[in-house]
């Protein structure tokens, strides 16, 4: 027995690619590359060739019965159902997690949009109310103040998120439990 040697081998593998390629069955025993050592028979499952499976004989004189070459066919149409079966799994899987993080990434765009909004809308009353000369110009001051302050607040969070999403080390500090929820 020659052992797995001969799978290392550059035609080998070939014939093999071939047979994917093709969707036909190659090497031993068939019309096409039939120099090869192996018989390689395409993995195909809902009209997509997801491998193939390659039988090395014992005997190279001897062709394959009918019943063996039926055999071999059904465990080549076993195994590209299953490997289509779970290359469809992991797209799914894929997918969901896709959307998590759609809906993760909406849900954040959406409360910082809403957090800065309201320092914005509080420095634009600030700035009309001085515009018109109305009202104390020290509590619209204030209030200016108080709306950049929170919006640079705001701003270095989003940073921060930024900086962990990006493989940066968390800063911990002591934060208003109302800021988090």
């Amino acid at each position: 027995p020659m052992g797995y040697a001969w799978t290392e081998n550059p035609k080998e593998k070939s014939v093999g690619f071939w047979c994917m390629k093709n969707n036909l069955e190659a090497g031993w025993g068939t019309a096409t590359l039939s120099s090869s050592e192996a018989l390689y028979i395409p993995l195909s499952a809902a009209e997509e060739v997801v491998g193939f499976l390659s039988y090395l004989p014992q005997n190279y004189a001897q062709s394959l019965s009918a019943e063996d070459r039926n055999l071999l066919a059904s465990v080549a149409g076993q195994i590209a159902s299953f490997l289509l079966r779970e290359r469809l799994k992991k797209k799914t899987e894929e997918m969901k997690r896709l959307e998590e993080t759609q809906k993760i990434y909406n849900l954040v765009l959406n409360t910082v949009s809403h957090e800065l909004k309201t320092p914005i809308t509080v420095i634009k009353g600030a700035l009309a109310v001085l515009k018109t000369g109305k009202g104390k110009n020290a509590d619209s001051l204030d209030d200016l103040e108080g709306a950049v302050l929170n919006l640079t607040y705001e701003i270095n969070n989003i940073l921060d998120i930024s900086k962990v999403s990006v493989g940066s080390e968390i800063k911990r500090e002591w934060t208003d439990l109302q800021d988090i929820v």
